[in-house]
């Protein structure tokens, strides 16, 4: 039987035995899993229909491609479908899915023939083989393409000799072999036959080299038809060339009379134009020695006017230009004096600089005076600071041992604390005036200098004001008791006395009682 679809495939050379297989097995379901083009499918849709079996096939597969089969768009699956309604509509159906989505639309133990030629990696198509085994019946039979295949990750012939273990199988080598796999345990005699011809090796043999040349000469069949065909396509693309060129040819040969026509018409055209402008020609002649002549006349008149206009002008800018040399000559005389009284100028603001950089440096020099006499008050005021303190110790040690001794001791303490309080006023009182001498020269330095109103203070300022807050010079809470308006401006009582409180003779602390650090 010859194969009424053509498409070129490695399957093709299996069709002798698909139509075999149909006729020897009669299956009452087909399923197929990766039709792709639809050779195999359709060869066993062909043979269903040439025997008559009553087979329901059905052809799984998504029709976009995989790794192996490459990639492709929806061409394929209409064409394939195209040919499935033109020709097997009655008992083919065509299922756009994955192989295990479709698993759900068979039940177990339905399926007599099952091809396999989906991906042929040796995980997919044994996930392929087991997942659908148990739709197979009792007269199950599996096909397996692509068994001789051993490149680009294909495990077919892995699983096909796993399989052996638990199956017959009969395999064959030619198209990229396909192993033949007797799963049901009803199968025909003929089936069984070959089967158990695999361990035979003559008839293994001779079987292997029917099919292999039937499905040569398949193959060569197939191909000449695929060449006839195209051939004939290509026969008919050439006689609608030819009946275009025709057409062209036609329309060409017209075009070139019609041009044959329009070029006689246009000599024509071209000698009477030519007569035309002979005629113009001399009337142009004629026409351009008059207005020569008149032209001539003209330009002798105008350019006596011009030499009259040019003459009078000229003597003009000369009038304009002597009046010019005159103003500038008194600009450039009165440009001379203000340089001149300029340069008097310069002078005098020259001695003023000198006069100014002169006052800078007194001005710095004095500035270091008055820093230097900071530093040495800050020094005297540490220095009274420890005298208080001491006199202050003494004054302590005295009246607790006057305390011990008794009244024996009283005079002489009375003495000493006498000294003591006096010596301790007078500290006080030049404590007292050092820190307003200290404030005085702050209010020197920097009378409107921002540190009065601001966190910038001069570095003498600042160190001031720390030596007063480590002295412990200003009692902090007589203080801001004794001033309202610093505890209402939130200033620290030490950075107060120093900035302000001095200068305004305010007391940094109750003079009468006892300074203790």
């Amino acid at each position: 039987m010859r194969a009424n679809y053509r498409a070129k495939s490695a399957w093709t050379e299996h069709l002798p035995f698909a139509f075999w297989v149909i006729q020897a097995l009669r299956p009452r379901s087909l399923v197929e899993l990766g039709s792709h083009l639809g050779t195999s499918y359709f060869g066993f849709c062909q043979a269903v229909s040439r025997f008559g079996t009553d087979t329901a096939c059905y052809a799984v597969d998504t029709w976009q491609g995989d790794e192996h089969a490459g990639f492709y768009g929806n061409e394929v699956f209409d064409t394939v479908t195209a040919y499935n309604t033109a020709n097997f509509s009655g008992f083919s159906t065509l299922i756009r899915s994955t192989f295990d989505e479709a698993l759900s639309y068979f039940t177990d133990g339905s399926v007599d023939l099952l091809h396999i030629d989906g991906c042929h990696s040796y995980d997919a198509v044994r996930a392929d083989f087991e997942s659908w085994l148990p739709k197979l019946s009792d007269r199950g039979l599996v096909l397996l393409h692509d068994t001789n295949v051993r490149e680009r990750d294909f495990g077919v012939f892995r699983l096909l000799e796993e399989i052996r273990k638990d199956y017959p199988v009969f395999e064959f080598r030619h198209g990229h072999g396909l192993g033949v796999v007797g799963v049901g345990s009803d199968l025909p005699d003929e089936i069984r036959d070959l089967l158990a011809a695999d361990k035979i090796a003559d008839r293994s043999r001779d079987i292997r080299k029917i099919f292999s040349r039937l499905g040569e000469d398949c193959q060569t069949r197939t191909a000449l038809d695929l060449k006839t065909a195209e051939a004939a396509r290509l026969e008919g693309v050439i006689t609608k060339e030819r009946e275009r060129i025709k057409v062209l040819e036609d329309r060409l040969t017209a075009q070139q009379d019609a041009n044959a026509a329009l070029k006689a018409a246009q000599v024509e055209r071209n000698a009477e134009r030519d007569a035309d402008n002979k005629a113009a020609r001399m009337v142009l002649e004629e026409n351009h020695g008059k207005i020569k002549s008149s032209l001539m006349r003209e330009h002798g008149t105008a350019q006596s006017a011009l030499k009259a206009e040019h003459e009078r002008a000229l003597a003009a800018l000369k009038v304009q230009h002597e009046a010019d040399v005159a103003r500038l000559k008194q600009e450039t005389e009165r440009l001379i004096g203000e340089n001149r009284s300029m340069g008097e100028k310069a002078d005098e603001m020259a001695l003023l600089i000198k006069r100014h950089e002169a006052e800078i440096a007194t001005r710095d020099a004095d500035e270091q005076s008055r820093q230097d006499e900071t530093g040495r008050l800050q020094t005297e005021l540490a220095t009274l600071t420890r005298r208080l303190l001491e006199l202050q110790t003494t004054h302590d040690n005295h009246a607790e041992e006057a305390s011990r001794s008794g009244s024996d001791l009283a005079a002489r303490n009375a003495a000493v604390t006498s000294n003591s309080r006096q010596t301790e006023s007078d500290l006080k009182q030049r404590i007292e005036i050092t820190i307003q001498n200290a404030a005085e020269l702050i209010r020197v330095f920097a009378p409107d200098h921002p540190s009065r109103t601001s966190v910038l203070l001069s570095p003498g300022v600042r160190a001031l004001i720390k030596k007063v807050e480590a002295e412990g010079i200003v009692d902090t809470d007589w203080y801001l008791q004794r001033n309202p308006d610093v505890k209402e401006a939130d200033m620290a009582p030490a950075r107060h006395y120093v900035l302000y409180g001095a200068a305004e003779k305010r007391m940094p602390r109750d003079m009468s009682k006892p300074f203790r650090k």
